[in-house]
């Protein structure tokens, strides 16, 4: 219990509860508009020593972005 879960908003709302129902606390990155791309400096901001899953879908639903690979990369070096 305890760690930490970090999410891409928006997000479908049966996310956070699910999240909390596992123990996990959820760490929410919020991804704005026109856009919606992975902001580096955002997504490291979320990372801690207690994070343990990332939840992402690409393409991102609701929003239709596809990441790039220079997204996914610098994402999983912060794993």
């Amino acid at each position: 219990f305890g760690f930490q879960v970090i999410v891409f908003e928006p997000f479908f709302p049966w996310y956070l509860p699910g999240i909390r129902l596992a123990g996990g606390v959820p760490r929410v990155v919020t991804l704005k508009p026109p856009n919606f791309e992975l902001v580096e400096s955002e997504c490291r901001k979320a990372f801690t020593n207690k994070t343990k899953v990332v939840v992402l879908n690409t393409p991102h639903n609701p929003t239709g972005h596809v990441c790039r690979k220079s997204e996914l990369e610098f994402l999983s070096a912060l794993c």
